[in-house]
Parts: structure tokens; sequence; C-alpha cells
């Protein structure tokens, strides 16, 4: 289980206290804020919590709960007994298969889609499970009821209260209901809606919230504390939100404490179905704009040759870009290209697009793959081909030295080098192989890494022959053919002092006889 306890309980509680902002890994996801903890039978709690982004700006894939029943935080160091990974970048779950009448104890972490992590946990958020009670199970229409509550309809009413309908009767929890509900920006999830109250009646739940702006889309998500009257909680996904228009309505003064509902706004579905697609016309940036969050618009783009209409829908994980396209020479026919975007690649895909001028298909091979419809074949001549694939490897190193020493009865064979040109800029890495059988074979290889020249071979019995080849790779997999070269070893470490004994004497013969 990994480690975080180091910086998160040390530096990002200090940090919180002190309110001293925290310099976090580089490239990692942001750290969780805004977790909350709620019990909703004797062995359930639900989760919410506020979404983070990737170090590219864009949503992360998914979360890690932590949890155990001692709190880590207030420890100070330590482990969470228990980690699971969410399937999804939703913002609440529920943890099962807990004991009855247990204080649990959970924080956070993000995860991006290359599985990097937030630097550090959330703060800590409790909650005890209710006490196991003994009661007949509640049915629906005589049949046992599991079905959670789903959001069918969200309507507002006036400028500071909006209308949450459900599938069936719903309860919220006794203390700060409100507090399981969130409103954010459709457009810009970083604008946010307080809700201030909320209160149930049935299947509908009327909030009141702080001043909306007319026109602007919301997006309002009940957390996994709205139960139906069975405790079947709401399920994290597309049916535990809705959309909704802000509205200008003035709401009718109210006794103190009780929340009234002006008349409905007669505008209001009208201004939804207006503002649930945005129309760009033929503004390219603004279409890319909503394209980042897979808001609905719609663009036209017309020249001589061709007109094309672009629309999006959000499927899931995936935004559909649309593409009608109707050509001059033949406008009776309509050609049709979708194109699955990954949410996760949204932002940094466009932003890419937008600052760097570069095309919204990598190379015709993604095209491929992310596309398809009548007008793909058209459309993949638009589109870069793939770069030339890189099969040249990196030049080989040169002047390979080999030499050794004695050590404890074995021999260290000493080698150094003159590193590769790496015309190319492209070499990762060094790999040295090693036979006994004077290069018939050769072991698996061990890596060198990319910029040493010199590397020692430890352990290698006396009296036998050793061949080596250290070869250069680059960063497409290209390997070179390599320098070879072999060294014999003395039989012992006594016949190796030998050796260099005659040597030292045959070489003080011959610096004699040049004095002669």
């Amino acid at each position: 289980m990994k480690m975080k306890h180091k910086k998160s309980l040390i530096a990002l509680f200090a940090a919180v206290l002190l309110a001293i902002p925290l310099a976090f890994a580089a490239g990692a996801p942001e750290n969780i804020t805004g977790l909350t903890a709620t019990a909703i039978n004797p062995s359930s709690i639900g989760l919410s919590w506020n979404s983070a982004k990737d170090a590219q700006g864009g949503l992360v894939q998914h979360y890690r709960i932590y949890y155990g029943v001692t709190s880590i935080q207030t420890a100070g160091e330590g482990d969470y007994d228990h980690q699971i990974d969410t399937s999804n970048n939703n913002t609440s779950y529920v943890v099962s298969g807990l004991t009855s009448g247990t204080d649990y104890y959970f924080s956070l972490t993000a995860i991006d889609s290359a599985e990097m992590e937030s630097d550090a946990y959330s703060l800590e958020a409790t909650a005890t499970t209710l006490g196991a009670v003994e009661e007949a199970p509640l049915l629906k229409d005589d049949v046992l009821d599991d079905v959670s509550p789903t959001v069918t309809a969200v309507n507002t009413t006036d400028k500071i209260h909006v209308s949450v309908t459900f599938s069936e009767a719903v309860s919220l929890p006794a203390t700060n209901p409100e507090s399981v509900f969130s409103i954010v920006s459709q457009l810009d999830p970083a604008v946010t809606l307080a809700v201030t109250n909320a209160v149930a009646n049935g299947d509908v739940v009327t909030l009141e919230t702080s001043e909306q702006t007319k026109g602007t889309n919301y997006i309002i998500t009940a957390g996994v504390a709205v139960t139906d009257l069975a405790g079947n909680p709401m399920v994290s996904g597309n049916t535990d939100s809705g959309l909704f228009a802000g509205s200008d309505v003035l709401s009718t003064p109210t006794e103190e404490g009780v929340i009234s509902i002006a008349a409905p706004d007669e505008t209001v579905d009208q201004i939804i179905e207006e503002t649930s697609v945005i129309s760009c016309g033929e503004d390219m940036d603004c279409f890319y704009e909503n394209l980042k969050t897979c808001t609905p618009a719609a663009m036209k783009e017309s020249n001589d040759e061709q007109d094309v209409a672009y629309s999006m829908e959000l499927k899931g994980e995936e935004c559909m870009l649309k593409y009608e396209v109707t050509t001059a020479a033949n406008p009776a026919v309509t050609q049709n290209m979708a194109c699955k975007l990954p949410m996760g690649e949204l932002i940094s895909r466009i932003n890419n697009v937008l600052n760097n001028d570069a095309p919204l298909f990598r190379d015709t091979e993604e095209a491929k793959t992310l596309c398809s419809g009548t007008y793909l074949e058209a459309f993949l001549k638009t589109v870069p081909a793939p770069a030339p694939k890189d099969v040249t490897p990196p030049e080989n190193i040169t002047n390979l030295m080999l030499s050794f020493k004695e050590s404890f009865e074995k021999f260290v064979v000493m080698m150094k080098w003159t590193a590769s040109l790496n015309s190319a800029k492209d070499l990762v890495d060094q790999i040295l192989y090693m036979s006994v059988d004077k290069g018939n074979t050769y072991d698996g290889g061990k890596s060198l890494g990319a910029a040493v020249m010199n590397h020692d071979v430890p352990d290698l019995e006396g009296g036998k022959e050793y061949t080596f080849k250290l070869t250069t790779k680059d960063a497409s997999g290209n390997e070179s053919t390599g320098v070879v070269k072999s060294i014999r070893l003395p039989q012992t470490g006594a016949a190796a002092g030998l050796l260099l004994l005659t040597s030292v004497l045959g070489a003080g013969h011959v610096l004699r006889r040049k004095k002669k």
C-alpha cells in the first residue's frame, strides 16, 4: 500500500493550519478537497468530494479511497487498512461491507491517465455506520425494494430556488441536508452555486441557492447520502445529476425558516431548450472552448467547395464530435462522420490546437481509430500522415578498453569507452552483453543507462575468456550492432601476480638494455 503520510499528514495539515500554499510534485494531479462522509446504513458509508484536475487541466481519470478504523490524521503517521480505486471520475462513492456501529476514517487521492497519484492525502472525513437493527425488509408493491433513486427532472422556480424531482420518495440527512447537493456551471465547473437549504417532500426536494445567473446552464448533483425510503443510496453516474438554466425571477418574501416557492417561470422551459445547445455560428474558437468540456454546441463552416456542420454530444467517458458535410459538387448528399474523443484528453488536445496551431488528430492512424462514417475517407486527406518510423539506431560507442584486477580470489573486469556520437540526439540506453563461448551466445544484456562511459563487471573466474558486446539503443527501440572485445583472465590470483611480475621484470630488462 502506498506510503503517503510523509508529506500529506505533516506538510498538508501544517499548510492548511498556516494557510501556506504547497508545491506538489511536477505533473501530479491536484489534491482532493471537500471530502464528506455520511452513514447510510449499518454496513455502508457514502462519500462525496470536489472534482480534481490533472496537470494538463483536464479531469483526472479516477480516484483512490483509503480508509480504516484508525485516524491517520490524528496519529500523524501510518497507513490506512484498506484502499479502493473508483471506476471513473465521478465525485461520490458508497463504501460497503463495513461493520455496524463502527467509526471509519476516509481520505482520498486523485489518479490521472498515466497512473500518477496526487501528492497528498485529502483531509480526513469520518462517519460512524448505523447500529444493526432487526426489522422486516421494506417492500414496494410486495417486492423487496433494492433499487436506488434517480434524478428525473430539475426546474428553477425563481432566482434562488431549484426543484429536484426523483424517481421515488427520498430521504435527506437530518443534519445539514443541503451539503449533499452540489451545483456547478456546465461551461466552467470551477463556478459553483451555493446550496443553503434543502427540504424533501415525497419525491421532490426543494433547494434554496445563492443567486443564479439567468441563461447560465447549471449541473446539479445529488450525493450518495440521498436515499430512498428503503435506504438505497443514490448511485454516482449519469442518474444522480440534472441540468437547469438559471433564472432571474424574484422570489416571494417568506416567513423566517420557511421556504416559499414563487409561481413557476413560464420562460424557464424555453430558456433550457434554447441554451441546451450553444450556437457558435462560424466562430471556431467558441466551438473549441465548448469542446474542452463537451458542452453541447454547434458551428458551421463554409467555403466554395463544401459546407460543414459541427456538433458534439457527451457519451459516458467520451465526447462524440459529429460532422455533417455537403459538397458543392453534390449538394443533395450529406456525408456524416463521428469521432469518439476521450474526455480525459480533451483540454490538452484542444489547447494544443488553439495554442500551437496543431491538428485535432495527431495523424491519419489516430483519426482512423477514433472516427467512422461516410466522410472519413475524404477527411483523412486533411490529416497529417504518420511520421516516418525511425529505423536507424544510434552510432556505436568507440575506443572500448578492457582491464582487470583481482578481488577476493575472483576478478573484476574494468571497462571504459568513448560515448556514441548520438547525432540524432535520441540515445536512451547502452546495453552490455557478456559471452563465455567467444561470442557465439550472449546473456540477456544489462542496461547501463545513456550517460555512463565506464563500468566494472565483478565476480569473474580466472582461467576463462570473456567476450563483451556494448550496444546503444534509441527511444524507438533501435539497437546498434555493438562493439565486441574479449579478455582472458589468469588461471589463479597467484598466476596473475606471476604474470604481472614477469611483465615488470621484462620491462625492466628492456630498459636496462636501452641504457647500454
